[in-house]
């Protein structure tokens, strides 16, 4: 009974740690690996579709040059690159939809992809279509349905049956700086969908619409050049809350066609270009009361009876990438009646410049640029000119985010820039070192600017600059003469330089050598005190028998020298204040010391006591007679 239990009791505990480490054992992840697909060479895979079926999620698949005749299905997490976007095709076959992605986070580059039902549809979230032709669908380019998240970027999307992107039911999603064209609807359809932005596409030559919208809100439609489309440039229906800003409307049959579902046309301060707006631009201010033009139309663009651009732009407008400032990308548009070409913005000299061009008559600008960007350029102090003139007019102002600069000149070809109007260098000096030795090989550099600076340095004996952030010490100074000038950029770029300062390190004490006494015996109590010094030196002294130093000025006679033993040192500081010492010198006095004559007191007190004692003798001697004869 007893072994029975004890049996159950060891079954149990071993199941228990069966099912202890079951639940505790993980699964090894693999690392992200690249996998190349190659029809007809040597590679991992020779077809799209394989190579998706074979690897893992993360991974990345890349596709050397050549036409695919497949229908692919991208189910994993999966990267797909090819080599070349005009070289490397998958063709539908004029059959079903080229690629499916039915996985998230997919990205898809660098494909022309073609002939298909569809080119591509996409029915998941997080995913990243770039770079990419996608032509030649009997019916949509590319469809995104219940969709979230997703980025179609830098595509050309043309010569699609139907639309050349569908999206129903897609949230969140960007369609930027594509080419859409001469697509057989619309160039861009969405249905019932939210929170999506067209930014910056070119969308032209559609059979339709450049973008039509059904039953959607919260769209954001922005700097998009919209042209040539045959039926309208933007057609909407039931389309709430959303925005309309920035955007070209060039030669469309009609710019907008719409049910009067009322959204917004400009950020209250720039709209779009109509090419079809005829007034005029003689005022400028938020209200249009001001006097002087500003490249905004007087009067508002009416788009129907609830939608109105209360600041249409005179002329097209264009973008320009400003770069990244505090991590974050910011762009500078111009509005301009000339062709815009050459922007550039220059960090290192504090410039934007750009050219402009037009046959005849006035030809303006009006440049917005962020307040972030002109602050850290310029600090808010700039200048316009044009061929290195200031231009005819010029106007600008300021609100919380961006500054607006309008300004004319005579068309032309000219050249535009924009640049600090301070160009006064700061001042600089320095309080240390001053012009003199030092007797230390690390020197402490002081010195004071006059103004807010970007960036110091200093050049030490026409050596290249070197970068400090304010007062420091310079180590390791080599002995000899050396000149240092400190140079200094202000927040505009200018840069200034202080006076030379010229300094001498000396480390080396003075070198001191004692021609007299010597190490020997003087008969006299009087020695001379001669000694050599290697420079000049602006103080001397000597210590004799340790005793407190005695300053002289050369050469000198030390007196009054006691019989004995005796040392002797040389002091001198050099005029850095480097200390030198000479060698100790012992030597000795035996002088023969005088005889002195008896003391005189000492034989007068002498006869005296002599005398005395005679007579006292001579005394007694007479009364010691008288008393006898008595």
């Amino acid at each position: 009974m007893l072994k029975r239990v004890f049996s159950g009791i060891i079954l149990a505990l071993l199941l228990t740690g069966v099912l202890t480490l079951a639940f505790n054992i993980r699964p090894v992840m693999a690392e992200p690996k690249t996998w190349i697909v190659d029809d007809d060479g040597p590679a991992d895979f020779h077809t799209i579709q394989g190579a998706i079926n074979g690897t893992n999620p993360g991974d990345t698949i890349y596709v050397y040059n050549g036409t695919y005749y497949e229908h692919i299905t991208v189910d994993k997490s999966l990267t797909l690159i090819g080599e070349n976007k005009c070289t490397t095709i998958i063709d539908g076959s004029l059959n079903g939809t080229v690629i499916k992605m039915v996985a998230d986070n997919v990205r898809i580059s660098e494909f022309t992809i073609r002939n298909g039902y569809e080119g591509i549809i996409l029915r998941s979230n997080g995913n990243t279509v770039s770079h990419n032709n996608v032509t030649l669908s009997k019916f949509e380019g590319l469809v995104m349905e219940n969709s979230i998240g997703s980025v179609i970027t830098n595509n050309l999307i043309s010569f699609n049956g139907w639309e050349g992107v569908y999206m129903f039911n897609t949230s969140n999603t960007a369609l930027r700086n594509n080419t859409i064209t001469s697509n057989n609807l619309s160039g861009v359809h969405i249905e019932a969908s939210y929170g999506n932005t067209i930014g910056g596409n070119a969308l032209s030559n559609n059979t339709y619409f450049g973008i039509r919208l059904d039953d959607s809100n919260c769209i954001s439609v922005v700097g998009n050049t919209i042209s040539w489309n045959d039926f309208a440039g933007i057609d909407f229906f039931n389309v709430t809350d959303s925005f309309f800003c920035h955007n070209n409307f060039l030669n469309n049959t009609e710019q907008v066609r719409s049910d009067d579902s009322p959204n917004s046309w400009d950020n209250g301060a720039e709209g779009n270009y109509w090419i079809n707006y005829n007034d005029t631009d003689f005022y400028s201010g938020p209200s249009k009361n001001e006097t002087g033009s500003d490249g905004i139309g007087d009067t508002s663009y009416l788009i129907d009876k609830n939608n109105q651009d209360k600041y249409p732009l005179m002329d097209p407008i264009r973008f320009f990438d400003a770069g990244t400032w505090n991590g974050i990308s910011y762009i500078v548009n111009v509005v301009s009646n000339s062709t815009v070409s050459k922007f550039q913005l220059n960090e290192v000299e504090k410039i934007i410049s750009f050219n402009v061009s037009g046959e005849t008559g006035l030809g303006f600008c009006r440049a917005t640029i962020p307040n972030v960007i002109l602050q850290d350029l310029w600090q808010g102090r700039y200048i316009v000119l044009v061929d290195g003139e200031e231009p005819l007019v010029i106007n600008n102002w300021i609100d919380g985010t961006y500054t607006y600069i309008y300004f004319t000149y005579l068309h032309s070809e000219h050249e535009v820039v924009i640049q600090t109007s301070d160009t006064t260098p700061p001042t600089i000096s320095i309080l240390f070192p001053e012009n003199k030795t030092y007797p230390a090989r690390d020197v402490q550099l002081t010195f004071t600017v006059n103004e807010s600076i970007s960036w110091t340095g200093y050049s030490l004996d026409g050596q290249m600059n070197v970068t400090m952030s304010g007062n420091t010490t310079i180590f390791g100074l080599s002995d000899g003469s050396h000149i240092i000038t400190v140079h200094a950029n202000d927040t505009a770029g200018n840069m200034g330089s202080s006076d030379t300062v010229y300094f001498t390190i000396d480390t080396v004490s003075p070198d001191i050598e004692i021609l007299s006494p010597e190490n020997k015996t003087y008969a006299t109590n009087s020695v001379s005190l001669n000694f050599t010094l290697d420079e000049l030196t602006p103080w001397i002294g000597y210590s004799l028998d340790a005793e407190k130093n005695v300053t002289i000025t050369g050469n000198t006679t030390v007196s009054g020298l006691s019989n004995g033993l005796h040392s002797l040192i040389v002091y001198a500081n050099d005029t850095a204040g480097n200390t030198g010492a000479s060698e100790m010198i012992h030597f000795t006095i035996e002088a023969q010391q005088p005889v002195e004559p008896f003391p005189t007191w000492i034989v007068a007190v002498t006869v005296i006591i002599a005398v005395v004692g005679v007579a006292l003798l001579v005394y007694f001697v007479k009364v010691k007679k008288t008393e006898k004869f008595r």
